[in-house]
């Protein structure tokens, strides 16, 4: 029998764009090329969901995946806008706005989170 913690087994880091200054501004701009990663307290699931390919003239792969919090777990800082990264090495883009699941048992409390990603090869 699989442990219920087992499918939580993986590390994620959410992209958080750093302040620099700018040539071109007297105040700081958002660098969002490289951004500083800030590690989430506790390990995800990220599931595989599909993928595709596109044109052979072309090749794109457009893959995506799930993003499961273990229950009683939020991340508050990821938006649709998110980047995050999967076991130090997996870049994926958050697509459309993360659910925050109600905790059926606990009034305003948020039970998990569930997050589409998405990583586009070519």
């Amino acid at each position: 029998m699989t442990e219920p913690g087992v499918i939580f087994n993986q590390s994620l880091d959410v992209a958080r764009p750093r302040r620099i200054d700018s040539p071109y501004s007297t105040e700081p701009v958002y660098d969002h090329d490289n951004p500083e990663w800030v590690p989430v307290d506790f390990p995800v699931s990220v599931q595989p969901a599909e993928s595709s390919e596109d044109d052979l003239q072309r090749p794109v792969v457009v893959s995506r995946l799930v993003l499961i919090t273990p229950p009683g777990t939020d991340v508050p800082d990821l938006s649709a806008a998110s980047r995050v990264r999967v076991g130090g090495v997996m870049v994926c883009d958050v697509v459309g706005a993360p659910a925050r699941w109600p905790d059926p048992w606990k009034a305003g409390a948020v039970h998990h989170l569930e997050a589409s990603l998405e990583v586009i090869d070519g």
